[in-house]
This record gives C-alpha cells, structure tokens and sequence, in this order.
C-alpha cells in the first residue's frame, strides 16, 4: 500500500487501471501452474506434493466431497502462494518485458495476489492495456471481471477530474 501510494502522489501518473480477475481461485488451471512451476523447480517429489495439494479434496457443507479440476482452495493456506506464482508469469513478465516495451512513458504495476492497479503517465497507454488486459488473461483461462474493471483518470495535479478506486480494502482518492 505504501508503494503505490507513494508513486500515485509522484505526480509521475495520470491514469490508472484497476482490474479485477472474475473467480480467480476457481479459474486457476493446474497443469499451467504444475508447468511453471517445474521451469523453477527440479524436484519431483515437492511437484508430486503439489499436484495432491491442488486435487485435494473440499468437503461442501452437505458433507459431500468434490474434487477440483481447477481453482485453489480461496482461504487455503497455500493459495496466496498458487495465486502469486500463477499471476507472476500471467502478469507481472508480461507488464515488465512486454507492457512498459510498448508504452511511450512511465508505467508502474502493483499487485497483490489477484488484485491489480496499473498507473500510467500518458492516457493511451493506460487505454491500450485495459484493451488487452482481458486476452492475456484468457491465455491463462481467466477473464476480466468487467464490471469490477475499468481505467480512469487520477492524477495529483487534477484532483477534482480524477476518479477514485478500492485496493484491498483501502480507498484511493
């Protein structure tokens, strides 16, 4: 929190997308997140260890038991994990190599587990993300919550033209 509040007051960005990943937990597919994982980890037992985690079984309040063929169990200890290690290749290489190559000025990203902002100086850039935000995230089987996600402007030289938007609980105005 301290980190994006100091670079939205820098006056270096003028436009944020505050995106919003539709039943992340639920989506996460496991053979994507098991393949990422084994470009990191040459170890075959702790992979083994993880595929149980991820087919583990929920028992449902009817006292049934279901068996995911998606999704991290959302309050799971290991979830926060699951969702930083998926959203690390989904997202944050993509923003760092790919996003800011193609941007004319300054662009910032901060996320947390499944929520995103992304601060921008320059109001096309910020549009050109928002408008493919939801394809990179589809190649990854996750969609954009629409109505959750949008871009706005919010820059410390014009307040009172600027939006306001919630990140884990906190508003930014």
């Amino acid at each position: 929190m301290r980190d994006l509040s100091v670079a939205l007051r820098s006056g270096n960005y003028h436009y944020v997308v505050e995106a919003d990943i539709r039943g992340f937990f639920d989506h996460l597919e496991h053979e994507k997140l098991v393949e990422m994982l084994e470009l990191r980890i040459d170890d075959e037992p702790f992979i083994k260890r993880i595929r149980k985690w991820l087919k583990a079984g929920i028992l449902e309040p009817d006292g049934a038991v279901k068996y995911p063929e998606r999704g991290s169990p959302q309050g799971g200890i290991v979830s926060p994990i699951h969702a930083n290690i998926y959203l690390h290749d989904a997202l944050d290489v993509w923003f760092e190599e790919t996003v800011k190559a193609h941007c004319r000025e300054a662009a910032y990203r901060c996320r947390y587990a499944d929520d995103l902002v992304c601060a921008y100086e320059l109001e096309a850039d910020a549009e050109r993300f928002y408008g493919v935000l939801a394809d990179r995230l589809g190649k990854f089987g996750l969609e954009v919550a629409a109505e959750k996600t949008n871009w706005m402007r919010f820059s410390p030289q014009n307040w009172k033209a600027s939006g306001a938007f919630s990140f884990l609980g906190f508003e930014f105005r």
